[in-house]
């Protein structure tokens, strides 16, 4: 039996045999379902990244290119089985959707936060996609992209930063371009750039002179994790004191035990207690990475990441 095509059609996008396709950037109106829009992106071969992206039962504007709630939109009646739809509100972003009722916005890096009359949905951007305010059909939005912005991105590896749009949160980064993780800090706590924990800065530091550390990593509301004793808590330094982390199993070749079970690995390491050396580029054919950037090559390999084969004279046949 012959197969016939089915094409459907709004502007900037055409879904045909299911199959999107972008004719032009910008954000648009799913065809098939009114709860739906698609995002056309430029991508580096000078064609487009396709997202769909749902309104989580709510309905798209097609001219405000919002989400809106479906009772204003005439005729608009969401699949109630397409798309991923959370139709509870998360109600921890509820004063970013106080400020804009109908919006697209950032909560953090890899969360986009979608604004219906003042409640928020949020979606996490995956395969590799961070948050960031763009440009689409000539209006500031937030979107998942492809082309990371800088400060959203692993730029070291096994280091923290803090997050581009909520200093409360930082980045987890354990190798260089990866995906980052991201926490959070205790409530009521910002992230501190310079010394890579959660706190309030403070005015001094009686807490080093006793052998602790001001809030360190891994706490929780006002205690200290696991087994970490509490010092004090200093009104003056506005922080909690505690003694260094301990690690069960110890954090080897120079990594710190930022909480119980928690290793932060010196560069070049990684693994749950620091025991995995990194090697970038990685060892080729069979190597093994012995060390930091150091490859031990099979028996007729060579070469820092053993990519040449070994010759000697009997591998050599000479025509005359």
């Amino acid at each position: 039996a012959a197969t016939i095509a089915t094409s459907v059609a709004s502007p900037g996008i055409v879904v045909k045999d299911e199959i999107p396709q972008c004719t032009t950037e910008g954000r648009f109106a799913d065809p098939h379902d009114c709860g739906q829009f698609y995002d056309c992106l430029p991508d580096d071969n000078k064609g487009f990244v396709v997202q769909r992206q749902t309104c989580f039962g709510n309905a798209f504007h097609p001219d405000l290119k919002l989400c809106v709630p479906k009772e204003k939109l005439k005729n608009c009646f969401p699949d109630s089985k397409s798309g991923r739809r959370f139709e509870v509100a998360d109600s921890s972003h509820q004063k970013l959707c106080r400020k804009e009722t109908n919006q697209f916005l950032c909560a953090d890096c890899k969360t986009l936060l979608t604004c219906v009359d003042g409640k928020p949905f949020t979606y996490e951007c995956n395969d590799g996609t961070v948050c960031t305010q763009n440009t689409l059909n000539n209006v500031t939005t937030g979107i998942c992209h492809n082309k990371k912005p800088k400060e959203c991105t692993c730029e070291k590896a096994v280091t923290f930063k803090r997050d581009f749009y909520d200093p409360s949160k930082f980045l987890s980064c354990q190798d260089k371009s990866a995906d980052p993780i991201i926490l959070s800090c205790p409530e009521g706590l910002l992230f501190n750039e310079k010394r890579k924990a959660c706190g309030i800065i403070p005015t001094s530091d009686k807490c080093s002179e006793e052998g602790g550390s001001c809030l360190i990593l891994g706490t929780v509301g006002q205690h200290c994790p696991g087994d970490i004793k509490l010092i004090k808590q200093s009104a003056e330094d506005q922080c909690i004191c505690c003694l260094p982390a301990t690690c069960e199993q110890a954090c080897d070749n120079g990594g710190q035990c930022l909480s119980p079970g928690v290793c932060l690995c010196s560069e070049g390491w990684s693994g749950p207690s620091c025991q995995q050396p990194i090697c970038d580029p990685a060892c080729l054919n069979g190597g093994e990475c012995v060390a930091p950037n150091t490859c031990k090559c099979l028996a007729g390999y060579q070469g820092n990441n053993c990519e040449h084969c070994e010759l000697n004279a009997f591998d050599i046949t000479v025509i005359i």
